[in-house]
């Protein structure tokens, strides 16, 4: 069964592994547990940090994330999170490769989780004319 859901809240009553989206794109999956308790994408982070309390006493830090979405048209080389995310770096101008994470099951496409060097050393590192 697939569930499409933006509340992550429901999410985690229902599957066992979840894949975040951004703009028709997976930019993380991992199962459940471990993308709730440890997200890793700066999109999936936002989420899970969304996620509603249910006490109304409870207060924390709102959501905030700059800017506004591209419109799917238009969104170019690079990640498609990279004009919203709070970590963006230069190298976010290139797609990144969805990858395993070094820790736990899930895989990411965010380039603060792989050594560039390393990757460029062996080829695999796609420039935006490669898209």
């Amino acid at each position: 069964m697939i569930y499409i859901s933006h509340d992550l809240s429901t999410v985690s009553y229902i599957c066992d592994e979840i894949n975040v989206m951004y703009l028709g794109r997976i930019v993380e999956s991992a199962p459940t547990n471990q993308l709730l308790n440890a997200p890793r994408h700066p999109y999936s982070k936002a989420l899970t940090e969304a996620i509603p309390v249910p006490d109304p006493n409870y207060d924390r830090k709102r959501t905030d994330l700059k800017g506004s979405t591209p419109e799917p048209d238009a969104v170019g080389n690079g990640c498609r999170f990279k004009d919203r995310c709070p970590e963006r770096m230069d190298v976010c101008d290139v797609t990144p490769e969805f990858l395993p994470t070094t820790e736990g099951e899930g895989c990411t496409a965010c380039h603060l989780y792989y050594d560039h060097a390393e990757r460029e050393d062996e080829g695999e590192v796609r420039s935006p004319a490669d898209d």
